[in-house]
């Protein structure tokens, strides 16, 4: 092969198949900090509906959060791209201990173990 011009992604399945399953897969593996509550991920798309956890809501308290655009990057066709004033999906990965920061859960800890 010596050239690649486009790729077709079903956005529906990217959405309700094959993210839930790769963010569950990666959460089984995580072993988080001791004494920790469990962490929580949330994926939201560009219109902030939330993708994973399947039925969940969006937390209103997060330790981090990382956005990262839906796209297929190739800097040849920057050019074709740029006159059609298409703006770029983006969807974000929200991660946090319930509704609780870290310093809230060290100094619960703290005061348990005192």
């Amino acid at each position: 092969m010596t050239s690649f011009v486009a790729l077709r992604v079903d956005a529906e399945r990217l959405r309700t198949t094959f993210i839930p399953q790769l963010v569950a897969t990666r959460i089984a593996k995580v072993e988080g900090p001791t004494g920790f509550p469990p962490l929580n991920v949330t994926v939201l798309d560009n219109d902030q509906r939330v993708i994973f956890p399947a039925g969940g809501r969006a937390p209103k308290r997060f330790v981090d959060e990382r956005a990262f655009p839906l796209v297929f990057y190739e800097p040849d066709l920057t050019q074709l791209t740029a006159p059609t004033g298409r703006t770029v999906e983006t969807w974000h990965v929200r991660t946090g201990y319930g509704e609780l920061s870290i310093p809230e859960i060290v100094t619960a800890r703290a005061s348990r173990s005192a």
